[in-house]
């Protein structure tokens, strides 16, 4: 009987002990989240609320006196394994470069993987403004977009074909990847982007 109860107590631990360790599985929706800043040049950004696609507003964690150069859109609605157009708009108070980042939504705070919420994106265009390759379809000799950055590493594409041509970024909170935005003083900046959860 004690070598039973022991038995059974050294399987339950260790399949404890395994389900600790299984990786938590991506989300099957996700809301992509853009952030675009021009603290480096101290350019004041406005967003525009009228957004149907997207919350924007002036990043609300992040130092109050480097808000009014931040500005965070989230999407209201979240996106499965299909692509869904975005749009949200801001109005920077300076000529110059902004910095357009495309992120992921944070995980909760029960679950530390900051790149659990991976997010394709394709096809970004900016009125009002300019963008380069905003397709990804341009590539350097390493093989990664021209003119964009990545803050860790570039994700392979997935499962999933792109939506305009064969490539297609994505990103994370963890892992962002940006590009510089060229804008007016005083001119509206328009984003329209399409999004996806990620399929490895």
């Amino acid at each position: 009987m004690k070598n039973t109860y022991l038995t059974s107590f050294a399987l339950l631990t260790l399949a404890t002990a395994h389900a600790q360790t299984q990786p938590t599985p991506a989300p099957e929706f996700v809301r992509p989240v853009i952030s675009i800043t021009g603290a480096t040049e101290k350019n004041q950004l406005t967003p525009d609320p009228s957004s149907a696609t997207m919350t924007v507003e002036n990043r609300k964690w992040a130092k109050e006196a480097e808000r009014q150069f931040i500005i965070q859109a989230t999407g209201k609605d979240v996106t499965g394994k299909t692509w869904k157009e975005y749009s949200f708009s801001f109005t920077p108070a300076k000529d110059g470069y902004v910095w357009l980042s495309l992120e992921g939504q944070y995980p909760g705070t029960e679950e530390p993987n900051k790149d659990l919420f991976k997010v394709d994106y394709d096809k970004i265009a900016v009125t009002g403004g300019t963008i380069e390759n905003g397709d990804f379809e341009v590539r350097a000799d390493d093989g990664k977009p021209k003119f964009w950055a990545f803050s860790k590493l570039v994700i392979p594409n997935g499962s999933k074909p792109a939506l305009s041509g064969t490539h297609f970024a994505t990103a994370s909170s963890g892992n962002r990847v940006g590009v510089a935005v060229l804008a007016s003083a005083g001119q509206p900046v328009t984003v329209t982007f399409s999004a996806r959860a990620h399929s490895e």
